[in-house]
């Protein structure tokens, strides 16, 4: 009996140990061409809070293998390539996608020449967290120009234990915000692409169910600012300002799988919201008296499948 019991004992102490989380960790680095800012992403034991792995955002670009010429790049390991026919640029930026989201077409079919490029974005750098999502943007740019030809994404969501639990191809454009659920069921991502004077990609929001590859909500009217989540359990947060001085403001509860939204007049609004509560807005008026506006009463529900 004792020799049981000591197995089940040991078994529970090997099963707590082995949780992770996972943390991000920013890095400046002078070299001779300059400050180099990386991205590191540890999978950290809660027990020993030892690094035990970690993910090559490199090598794990799908960008970085592309079978085109290199051109030479000084800051960084993501590479850089030049292009140099239409052929190529619709194998990256295919018809179908280009007529989806592009507001207009830039690259006429004939010869094409220009350069390759890749950025990407992730879902946290507040704390840690049992999901994260990674974002790699592909762009197409003349030589010489800040205009943008083509923008596409491939997003990754992987799981405390390493684990690929979602992967997507030919995404819209992912423009720096992108969040995931605490649990890993949602995805929700800032899309767009803009240079100086002109629009490739139209800003907009998605958010995608990992578990069925539904895009369950997606809102294109305005300018987005979000999405961000860590901030509060079980929430994701983003707005959209619609122009005029309205904004919508949403509160995506995804333990509940509600979407709540507030739309208001930023010139006329004169409460300031000072927190989040679990059941509402907490908001101060002019007076500095506090009150709550109840998600389920007054804000606009959506139930997000």
């Amino acid at each position: 009996m004792k020799s049981i019991l000591n197995l089940i004992l040991l078994i529970m102490v090997s099963n707590f140990s082995s949780a992770q989380i996972i943390q991000v960790k920013k890095n400046r680095t002078q070299t001779v061409n300059g400050t180099l800012n990386t991205v590191s992403v540890y999978f950290v034991d809660t027990t020993s809070k030892i690094i035990s792995d970690s993910l090559d955002l490199h090598n794990l670009n799908p960008h970085n293998y592309l079978p085109y010429d290199i051109s030479s790049s000084k800051m960084g390991k993501d590479k850089t390539y030049e292009i140099n026919s239409f052929n190529e640029y619709d194998k990256l930026f295919p018809a179908n996608y280009r007529s989806k989201y592009f507001i207009d077409y830039f690259v006429e079919p004939g010869k094409y020449k220009g350069l390759l490029s890749s950025t990407f974005s992730l879902s946290s750098y507040e704390k840690p967290v049992n999901y994260i999502a990674v974002a790699f943007n592909l762009f197409a740019r003349p030589n010489y120009s800040d205009q943008i030809d083509g923008a596409i994404s491939t997003i990754f969501v992987f799981d405390n234990k390493k684990n690929l639990v979602y992967k997507k191809e030919n995404v819209p454009c992912v423009d720096n915000d992108i969040a995931i659920s605490d649990d890993g069921k949602y995805l929700a991502f800032r899309y767009g692409a803009a240079w100086s004077d002109g629009i490739l990609i139209k800003s907009g929001v998605q958010i995608v169910n990992t578990k069925t590859d539904a895009i369950v909500f997606e809102e294109s009217n305005g300018y987005v600012v979000g999405p961000s989540s860590g901030y509060y359990p079980d929430l994701i947060q983003f707005s959209c300002y619609l122009g005029n001085y309205f904004v919508r403001d949403y509160y995506f509860n995804t333990k509940l799988s509600k979407l709540y939204s507030l739309q208001y007049n930023r010139h006329e609004n004169e409460e300031t919201l000072i927190d989040i509560k679990p059941d509402g807005l907490l908001y101060k008026d002019r007076s500095g008296k506090e009150y709550i506006l109840l998600f389920a009463k007054d804000l606009e529900v959506q139930i997000i499948k």
